[in-house]
């Protein structure tokens, strides 16, 4: 799925290529321990290699490990005071476009949307997503939705553009044996009648175009506000459902 997807990526990208300043100062401070530490391991270190190649290693100083462990603590020392300078320099425009983003993000749940696709592509609909969908669409069509990234603009307008060509074709579609999927009918034959081709069309193109889109919107949000946690949000979204669902039953 996208989030899993996406997650994997983060994480593979954190461990294995962090910022070249973060990176500098653990090698710094592992190899400053290294050498410090000599003492303790290096006798045996240099008897192996006098046994096997007959060769008197000169031992290390120490000097030289205390003066590299220094320079890695100066390096965490400025990337911490660059971190924090960072921190506080906040955009107001950013800021608020960060609102924005987790309201609209609060609206669905992220495996929802996600099997609504897969579904899609086989042409069923995974009713679940309706609610999320009318979620989606109260935040984009409020009086307050305004975003001052042009780039996540363009991403949230065209997930919720995507959902709203698939969605609208639903009278086409018919009841399964399970209740959460509903079918493209197989009498409205795309073959012979233009207005059931086009629903087909239009659906499956509402399905590709919205996951494309969610896909572009997570990939910008995660680098535009680092540390966004689209499970919180999902979270948020399945206890509002939730508790729509028990006022419902309720009345």
């Amino acid at each position: 799925m996208i989030t899993d997807r996406q997650q994997a990526w983060d994480f593979a990208k954190r461990w294995f290529l962090p910022e070249p300043r973060k990176w500098l100062s653990k090698k710094l401070v592992i190899a400053g321990l290294a050498m410090i530490s000599a003492p303790f391991w290096e006798p045996y270190l240099r008897a192996l290699f006098s046994r096997y190649t007959g060769i008197q290693a000169t031992p290390s100083d120490g000097t030289a490990g205390w003066i590299i462990l220094g320079l890695g603590v100066v390096v965490i020392g400025i990337n911490w005071y660059v971190d924090r300078k960072s921190a506080l320099k906040v955009d107001p425009a950013l800021a608020a476009d960060k609102e924005v983003i987790e309201a609209f993000f609060s609206s669905f749940d992220m495996d929802t949307l996600d099997l609504f696709f897969d579904y899609g592509k086989s042409m069923y609909i995974y009713m679940p997503v309706l609610y999320y969908y009318h979620g989606i669409q109260g935040v984009v069509e409020s009086a307050h939705f305004h975003l001052n990234d042009l780039e996540l603009e363009v991403e949230v307008e065209g997930l919720f553009a995507g959902l709203s060509k698939a969605l609208s074709q639903d009278e086409y579609f018919h009841e399964c044996s399970n209740e959460e999927l509903q079918k493209f009918d197989s009498k409205r034959d795309i073959y012979r009648y233009p207005d059931a081709r086009e629903a087909h069309e239009n659906f499956r193109s509402g399905v590709y175009e919205g996951e494309a889109h969610l896909k572009k919107l997570n990939q910008l949000v995660k680098a535009k506000f680092p540390g966004f946690d689209t499970n919180a949000t999902s979270e948020v979204a399945i206890a509002k459902r939730c508790r729509h669902e028990s006022h419902t039953l309720g009345d």
